[in-house]
């Protein structure tokens, strides 16, 4: 067996989530979780799939949105490839999804794979900093009582990386036409920097003072707060007494924080563990947090493979999944 890096940390993602499985499955009665999950109305199961189903068309918009320079690209291949990303994440491990709508987009249109790789860490980092504000809300609004060690050490790197994220992105985008100009040499390492440095640049022009930016910030904010309102409405499901807004938006914050974490396919484990953590701080009990975790994972699943189902036929005929 060849191992490689993506090998490395896929065989570590699986072994995150294992031990989390056990841990969850050795402290919790799952008869009394799974009792709780059956409970639930059937028209909060279909809002929740209804909801987190229309995330994906506003991740091809933004996503077009961001590749303005590329006209020839369709919003319909977009969307294939926003939708076979997320399949991907639900059948491979430590998020091996994310490189196959690049992947295909590539194989469509020719556009090179470092742009966009670069749009897609460019996309990350617009998410980053849309969940690190929502929770800089969170933190400010959780009342001091409930507000353990970790929760103020929490509010000191948020700020702090809110602060550090935002400067290295402007600086990139302000520098990186002078930054390519210092690469003259005719040597082939320089043309090859020049070269890296110029498709990463292009991937970020979108970010400038103009309508195409705040279009591209406001889908970013409209994409969260549909799956922040998944954690509102599964609250609500299970008749939690809680600010369910407050509560929601903030464990919204930290599950995906968690899940940069390596783990198994579908993040299967760690998304339960760090709904438990976000939950913990109010007063939830630990049967009623697993449960929330459970549906709402389980819900983004079922939507992601039923329209994966729809777009498989064109992945198959480029052969992108056997690669």
């Amino acid at each position: 067996m060849k191992f490689n890096k993506g090998t490395i940390i896929g065989t570590i993602g699986i072994i995150v989530s294992i031990i989390l499985i056990i841990y969850l499955f050795k402290r919790f009665d799952f008869d009394k979780v799974v009792a709780l999950i059956a409970r639930v109305n059937i028209v909060y199961v279909i809002l929740l799939v209804l909801i987190y189903a229309s995330v994906f068309p506003l991740q091809a918009l933004r996503w077009k949105r961001m590749l303005i320079n590329y006209s020839s690209i369709s919003y319909n291949d977009l969307f294939k490839s926003i939708v076979i990303s997320a399949v991907g994440c639900n059948i491979l491990p430590a998020r091996g999804g994310e490189l196959l709508r690049m992947e295909f987009i590539n194989r469509k249109f020719t556009i090179a794979r470092i742009t966009l790789l670069s749009s897609i860490l460019i996309e990350k980092i617009f998410d980053g900093i849309i969940l690190l504000f929502i929770l800089f809300v969170c933190t400010y609004f959780i009342d001091e009582s409930l507000q353990s060690g970790w929760i103020k050490n929490l509010i000191v790197v948020i700020n702090l990386t809110f602060l550090f994220t935002i400067s290295i992105l402007l600086s990139v985008r302000v520098f990186g036409k002078k930054i390519i100009s210092y690469f003259t040499s005719p040597a082939k390492w320089s043309l090859m920097i020049k070269n890296s440095i110029s498709k990463i640049y292009s991937a970020i022009e979108f970010i400038s003072w103009d309508l195409n930016f705040f279009y591209i910030l406001l889908l970013s904010t409209c994409i969260w707060f549909l799956e922040g309102l998944m954690f509102v409405i599964a609250l609500q499901a299970f008749g939690i007494d809680v600010n369910p807004f407050l509560a929601g938006f903030f464990a919204l914050c930290i599950v995906n924080f968690g899940t940069v974490i390596p783990s198994s396919p579908g993040f299967i484990g760690v998304f339960q563990g760090f709904t438990l953590i976000a939950l913990s701080i109010f007063d939830i009990t630990q049967n009623k947090s697993l449960a929330v975790g459970l549906l709402i994972n389980f819900i983004q699943y079922l939507t992601v493979m039923l329209l994966g189902l729809y777009i498989l036929k064109d992945f198959k005929k480029l052969k992108i999944l056997k690669k």
